[in-house]
């Protein structure tokens, strides 16, 4: 059969958040630096107009665990609900 074409007034889905904390310390959501103090008000005001808050956590290897839970606890604060862990 030929390809369906969308329907234009079907919703698109947001673009999935992710969360990385690179080597060398800190953080930056969707590729763009965070600073630490600032992360908990960027999370809420994300998260404010989306129905599913879900969020996607990206370690480098040299990371810490500690330093990915406590990004966890972080999001959890803003009120993501929905934690998913990359590679």
């Amino acid at each position: 059969p030929p390809p369906r074409e969308s329907d234009p007034r079907s919703p698109t889905a947001p673009p999935p958040i992710v969360l990385e904390l690179p080597a060398g310390g800190g953080y930056a959501l969707n590729g763009r630096a965070v600073v630490a103090g600032e992360l908990p008000s960027l999370l809420e005001e994300v998260y404010r107009e989306r129905r599913a808050a879900v969020l996607f956590i990206r370690a480098a290897a040299a990371r810490p665990y500690r330093d990915v839970i406590e990004a966890a606890d972080v999001a959890r604060g803003a009120g993501v609900q929905v934690i998913g862990y990359m590679p």
